[in-house]
């Protein structure tokens, strides 16, 4: 399988930033990465990356990966 790198949707994105503002981040603190599979658009994933952590989220098949980013932040996972 070959695997690509992809773009964040701007809806992704405000809502991402929307999670990190509101917990008193700034969104350059971290760094997102896309990536989809040639074949199937719905093999979609989403890395994100701080200075001290990292996590992958599925997005693929219309999955709103933000809202589990948005419980990790809360929960102190991107230190």
């Amino acid at each position: 399988m070959l695997v690509k790198r992809g773009e964040i949707t701007e809806g992704e994105r405000q809502a991402f930033e929307r999670a990190v503002l509101s917990c008193g981040r700034r969104p350059d603190e971290f760094r997102l990465m896309v990536f989809t599979a040639s074949h199937a658009a719905s093999l979609r994933s989403v890395h994100v990356a701080s200075r001290g952590a990292a996590a992958q989220y599925e997005a693929g098949d219309g999955r709103v990966w933000t809202q589990r980013f948005a419980e990790h932040l809360a929960m102190g996972r991107f230190r």
